[in-house]
Parts: structure tokens; C-alpha cells; sequence
């Protein structure tokens, strides 16, 4: 990230001016690559986000003669993507796999943006060595700097939280009413043997209190340590029908998804993935949006879906027109979901058959049948891969792929990624496919051209 200037300023030549313009390009290109390094170094990469900042000509040294916010102002560019645009419009037009995340990041620009300008200003109008880390949690991490946001801006419903940064200090607010904390803290509790599971939405209590869907509890669940277990109990109503409702401090009652339709755009809420995973969305009408993934307390973007074109124009390159573009673009969209990963190996017709009888032994062989993208999730439940053909035709369950060993291997990678590799090397003189779906959600495919 650089510190642009914009057209010269009388002050261009200012020395002591420009030190201190230096020395704050050198803390906000610090804490921006910090932050979104850390929600995605593919992002960070991508969109390189970029601080430009005009100052105006009536711009003085000394405070008493001129109001320096009336003088400075920022924004957000990216050079990446057409020269000097804006983020969110490079976004949408050129990096649409952040589209569903242009909310959230607009939101998360426009505060950053706004603790700058208030820095700027104290910085230049002080004239001293307040470091901008002062503004935010005292520990210089991602995950940090997010959580804070998301506790000011996300889970506020009720700006609870803004009269609480008044009465207390920042270190305050981590030992009182912390969601992001609470959400953490609750997604390692198992119940009965259960990972956690469920679902919260963030509401003002006033708009469901109406609601004929909504069930109000009678005595309120505050969002605070001492409540964590009870907090995960009664999340296991919530894994089918339900929501708990909260209000950012307080859980007080449960609304079932029918109650959910009608409320309108802009509704947050947190889902219990796993053990130590849960994930911040909002819905948006019909729509459910998936912002921010934490994972043992570590913030990142989720991991982006495949490219329906993509996959398809892959598939078609292999297969060329034999095969079923729409069918197995949609089972493999489907198997994305699967939780625990799972591996999908395609064929062609002639090659599925032989290789479902030469490994006999190594599968659940089945007569081939039509596979519904909808029987996904179960028929790949089990260890092991799924052997299609190029018309989505399957031959085998739980499938055990041999190969010898390959210098493509990686043993950072799981077995199923290594297994991939092996398998396709194998068999790269025939046309062949395979997608990994692994545990923690990372999608490989192979061969990778």
C-alpha cells in the first residue's frame, strides 16, 4: 500500500510537513496489510488497497490559523484493476468473488477510514508520536483489529456497545459483553458429545416482538462467560427450524425460519459450523450471505465457492462435448458442502467402468445409476472418493485410489489432496477430473492445467 498525495500543496516542500505525512504512511500501510493480509492474502494481493489522501491549499502548519479537518481527506483506491478506482467498484466489476463481501468490506473501509481521518487530524494538529495503534486493541493482530470492528459495528443491534466504550475503557469491553468473544468461546463447548451447532440472529427487539414466530424467553441470557454453557444448551434448539435472537449483550428468546421472511435487508447473524468454527453472515431478503469465517478465533474471508464458468469450461476442455456440463457443475456445487471434505473422481464412460472393477476390492462397487446432486452430502459421507463419468453416471462409493509416488506430493497437504495427485498421474493419459473438497474447505482441482 502506498500514501499518495495528491496535486502539490503549498506545504509540498515542508520538511517537517512531509516527515510526518512519512511516518503516518508508514503506520496505516503497516496496520491496512495487517488486517487484510489477514482476512485474505489472496484479497490483499488482489485488490491492493491503496490510502489517497488530498490536502487542501488553506492547509497550515500551525492549528490556530486554519481547522485541519476541514482540510484533509481520504478514501480507498485500488491500482490493481483499470489504474487508480475505487475498491468497491473494482470489486464488482473486476474481482467478483469478493461481490458477496462488498457490504461488509465497504463498512470495514469506511471505519478504517474514519479512525484515519481522526488520527490525521490529532497527528498534524498535535504535533506528536500518537502511533495509530493507540486507537485500536493493543494487540497487533488481524484478528484483533476485526474483532474490535465487529464488536462496534456488527453486533451493536441496540448500540449497546457505544455507551459502553463511554463508560468504560477498551479493556473493559473484552471482560463485559463481548459477542465475538462469546461466539468464540461457545463454538469449542461440546454437548453431550456434539460439536456445537445452531444459529444466532441479531435483532432490536421490537422488531419481532409481534412476531407470531417468535418465542420470548423469560428470563433473558446475557452474552457474557458465566453464561457460556447455558448459551450452547440452548443452541441445540436452533440447528433445524430455529434462531436464538440477541441483541448484541442479551439472547431473549428464538425465532423460527418461517418468522424470518419479511424482516427486510441487513439482518446479521452467526452460525455454528463446528467445533471452533462459526461463521458471521447477514441475510439480505431471500438471500444468505456468508461475510467472515473464524476458525479457532482466527478471522478470515470464507473460502470462495468454484467458478461455475470456470469448472464448466475445465470440464469441457477434458471431456470435450461428451459429458453433462450442467450435471456435474451442480454435484460438485453440492458437494462443497460436504463438512468432513470428500474427494470426486470423473471419467469418462468406458475408463468409470473398468476402473470401478479393477479396483473391486478398494470400493463399494454399484450398478451405475443417474447420481441426483441431492443424494450428494450422504453417498459421500463415508472415507474415500465418488467415481462418476463425464454424464454424472455413478460406479463406486468410498472409493481407495492407488499411484505411485509422485515429487507433486506435498506433505503439508491431507491425504486426499496427496492421493489426488497420485491417482491423476496415474491415469494422465486418460481424461480425467478430480475435485478435493477438504476439511477445512480449501477446493483443488486436478490436473491443474
Amino acid at each position: 500500500m502506498n500514501f499518495l498525495n495528491n496535486s502539490p500543496n503549498k506545504y509540498s516542500n515542508d520538511s517537517t510537513f512531509n516527515n510526518e505525512l512519512k511516518e503516518i504512511k508508514s503506520e496505516l500501510n503497516r496496520y491496512i496489510e495487517i488486517i487484510f493480509s489477514g482476512l485474505s492474502e489472496d484479497f490483499y494481493k488482489k485488490i491492493n488497497p491503496q490510502v489517497h489522501i488530498n490536502i487542501n491549499d488553506d492547509l497550515v502548519s500551525s492549528p490556530e490559523e486554519s481547522s485541519v479537518d476541514s482540510s484533509i481527506e481520504l478514501e480507498f483506491r485500488t491500482v490493481n484493476f483499470k489504474g487508480k478506482v475505487s475498491i468497491l467498484s473494482a470489486i464488482q466489476d473486476g474481482f467478483q468473488e469478493y461481490n458477496n463481501q462488498k457490504d461488509f468490506i465497504q463498512e470495514l473501509f469506511q471505519i478504517l477510514l474514519n479512525r484515519f481521518q481522526a488520527y490525521l487530524e490529532y497527528k498534524l494538529e498535535r504535533r506528536d508520536r500518537y502511533s495509530i495503534f493507540y486507537m485500536f486493541p493493543s494487540e497487533y493482530s488481524a484478528r484483533e483489529a476485526i474483532r474490535h470492528l465487529l464488536i462496534h459495528q456488527m453486533f451493536n443491534a441496540d448500540k449497546i456497545f457505544l455507551l459502553i466504550h463511554q463508560m468504560f475503557n477498551a479493556d473493559k469491553i473484552s471482560q463485559y459483553c463481548d459477542p465475538f468473544e462469546i461466539c468464540s468461546r461457545v463454538s469449542t463447548l461440546l454437548s453431550e458429545g456434539e460439536a456445537c451447532a445452531g444459529k444466532i440472529l441479531f435483532l432490536k427487539s421490537n422488531l419481532v416482538e409481534n412476531n407470531h414466530n417468535f418465542i420470548r424467553l423469560k428470563r433473558d441470557i446475557a452474552m457474557v462467560p458465566e453464561e457460556i454453557r447455558k448459551i450452547r444448551k440452548i443452541l441445540g434448539t436452533t440447528e433445524e427450524k430455529y434462531y436464538l435472537v440477541a441483541d448484541g449483550y442479551k439472547i431473549y428468546g428464538l425465532l423460527s425460519k418461517d418468522g424470518v421472511e419479511g424482516m427486510g435487508n441487513d439482518i446479521y447473524y452467526v452460525e455454528f459450523k463446528r467445533q471452533f468454527y462459526w461463521q458471521l453472515g447477514k441475510i439480505s431478503g431471500d438471500d444468505f450471505t456468508a461475510l467472515i469465517d473464524i476458525k479457532y478465533s482466527d478471522i478470515k474471508f470464507p473460502k470462495k465457492r468454484i467458478n461455475e464458468q470456470e469448472l464448466g469450461g475445465k470440464i469441457e476442455d477434458i471431456f470435450k462435448k461428451e459429458c453433462d456440463v450442467s450435471k456435474l457443475t451442480k454435484i460438485i456445487e453440492k458437494m462443497i458442502d460436504q463438512k468432513h471434505g470428500t474427494m470426486l473422481v470423473i471419467l469418462d464412460k468406458e475408463s468409470s467402468q473398468s476402473e470401478s472393477e479393477r479396483l473391486n476390492t478398494q470400493n463399494f462397487a454399484i450398478e451405475p445409476i443417474e447420481l441426483d446432486p441431492d443424494s450428494c452430502l450422504d453417498l459421500t459421507n463415508i472415507d474415500g472418493s465418488i467415481l462418476l463419468d463425464s454424464f454424472g453416471k455413478c460406479y463406486g462409493l468410498g472409493v481407495i485410489l492407488d499411484g505411485e509416488a509422485s515429487e507433486k506430493c506435498d506433505i503439508s497437504r491431507g491425504a486426499r489432496y496427496n492421493s489426488a495427485i497420485r491417482y491423476s498421474e496415474k491415469m494422465k493419459m486418460k481424461k480425467i477430473l478430480i475435485v478435493v473438497i477438504s476439511e477445512d474447505g480449501m477446493i483443488d482441482i486436478f490436473p491443474r492445467n
